[in-house]
């Protein structure tokens, strides 16, 4: 097989996610050029073997094969998923194409996806200058987004809008999550208004970012509107709404879940046990825990956690409690959950019991768990034992 047709090979059967057969093509070639060590690199990183796809890099490097502009953006597309920005950084310059553009933004987006790379990726964007594109303003204000400083993630984005940059849908979608995160409601919005302007209201995923949004900032009629409207719904917006709707209105989410035309799944699940337990309606609690278990999901600790919540505030703690125990592992939401549930059903001695079972555990409690003993205490008439958790709360937290 010629040079040229085994790297088509590779080519196509990474475009199938046949990685590994690409890669026993690639094992057999006697002869490599910068295409094909390019083609293997990059399908390794297109189906997210990071580690591989260095592997390959390093290797072609010590095989004395020069990459060029496509090899390093295809490979810095790995370091988003393990590091070595850096290294790549440098190789680019000594092959003088960090100038370039593909390879500018696939730097920028490989240093703004690790929290201590920030500052090399604004340093690289800013030195763009007048030749960023949406990519590097996009990958920009992702990273910001991604490690929590959504504000200055925002005022990028109003950079795009006042410099008149081509918004694409996964630009939004980021600006939207970000408004979200810091319950921006009025500049989500105006993203909103912005994305109907920009003909990006139909986009499936714009539109998710927006219903998702709305619930975050109890904006759950405006949520709901926006899902009556959207002309394709997939099970995330479903997901989304019903877990937006659980919290502030749970009559909604049930009504949601009737009208549902997909199969649901255990977010889906999760959620509507919530808003069982938010209308303390045992009942369908004990249908949808059925739908759980009949599928299988009863391992998840979402869920488990959600139905030890649901039971307890339904007034059914020995359910409450068969679920704890027989839960395989569990968080300090699960130990909060049942320790509340004790203490909201009167039961302040086994929530007082259950709580040294957790500290005899290793887990260390936070301030829910002591409110929750606390009050406890207080509608069982144990005061001294409710002085004590009070002093031991003043020293944990």
């Amino acid at each position: 097989m010629s040079l040229k047709h085994a790297t088509t090979l590779i080519k196509s059967l990474c475009a199938r996610g046949v990685v590994r057969h690409a890669r026993a093509v690639f094992d057999e070639m006697p002869d490599r050029d910068v295409v094909a060590w390019t083609a293997m690199l990059s399908g390794y990183a297109s189906s997210g073997c990071h580690r591989e796809a260095l592997d390959v890099f390093r290797r072609m490097l010590a095989a004395g094969v020069v990459p060029n502009e496509f090899t390093l953006s295809s490979v810095l597309t790995a370091c988003r998923g393990g590091g070595g920005a850096a290294l790549i950084h440098a190789v680019a310059v000594m092959r003088g194409v960090d100038h370039m553009p593909y390879v500018v933004n696939a730097l920028i987006d490989a240093y703004a996806s690790h929290g201590d790379g920030l500052v090399d990726a604004r340093r690289l964007f800013e030195a763009l200058g007048g030749r960023r594109t949406a990519a590097s303003w996009t990958s920009m204000i992702a990273g910001y987004v991604r490690w929590g400083q959504e504000n200055t993630g925002l005022q990028l984005f109003q950079n795009i809008i006042q410099d008149d940059v081509e918004l694409s849908p996964f630009t939004c979608s980021i600006a939207i999550h970000a408004c979200a995160s810091v319950g921006n409601l009025c500049f989500g919005q105006q993203i909103h208004v912005l994305s109907i302007r920009k003909a990006l209201g139909v986009n499936l995923a714009v539109a998710n970012s927006l219903v998702d949004m709305y619930c975050i900032c109890e904006s759950i009629l405006e949520a709901r509107r926006l899902f009556d409207e959207m002309p394709e719904r997939n099970l995330v917006t479903w997901n989304t709404i019903i877990a937006g709707s659980s919290r502030c209105d749970p009559l909604m989410a049930m009504q949601l879940l009737v009208d549902m035309n997909l199969e649901p799944n255990c977010l889906t699940l999760t959620s509507i046990t919530s808003a069982c337990a938010g209308l303390a309606a045992l009942r369908c609690g004990q249908q949808v825990h059925g739908a759980v278990l009949r599928r299988n999901y009863g391992d998840d600790l979402k869920i488990s956690n959600a139905l030890v919540d649901m039971y307890s505030k339904c007034g059914s703690i020995s359910n409450a409690k068969k679920v704890f125990n027989m839960m395989n592992c569990k968080d300090i939401v699960s130990w909060t959950s049942m320790i509340g549930g004790y203490g909201m059903n009167g039961c302040a001695n086994e929530a007082i019991e259950l709580f040294n079972s957790m500290v005899h555990a290793g887990v260390h409690p936070d301030h829910v768990v002591f409110m929750g003993l606390i009050s406890a205490c207080s509608h069982a008439g144990l005061v001294d034992e409710g002085w004590n958790l009070l002093r031991d709360a003043e020293r944990s937290l």
